[in-house]
């Protein structure tokens, strides 16, 4: 458990300020262009970073409570081994 427990928090440590829609689709647990309209109707606090509106920056620190977030890094943790 105590490795289990290092383990998130150094993850958690390399987590970006912000995730990508696919990211935030996975937490959620809704489709991306669902996202896109949260994003669109500040639903979500994001950041727009193509003008075609296809791209977007979701502040991350908005799921650290979600109940699906120890799962996400669990995800993070096996994609980054």
């Amino acid at each position: 458990m105590k490795q289990e427990t290092k383990s998130l928090l150094e993850i958690e440590k390399s987590i970006p300020d912000y995730i990508n829609l696919q990211e935030a689709a996975i937490i959620l647990e809704v489709e991306p262009e669902w996202i896109r309209g949260f994003c669109e109707t500040k639903i979500l606090e994001a950041v727009q970073i193509s003008e075609e509106g296809n791209h977007w920056k979701i502040k991350t620190d908005q799921f650290f409570d979600h109940h699906n977030w120890n799962k996400f890094l669990q995800s993070k943790e096996r994609d980054q081994t």
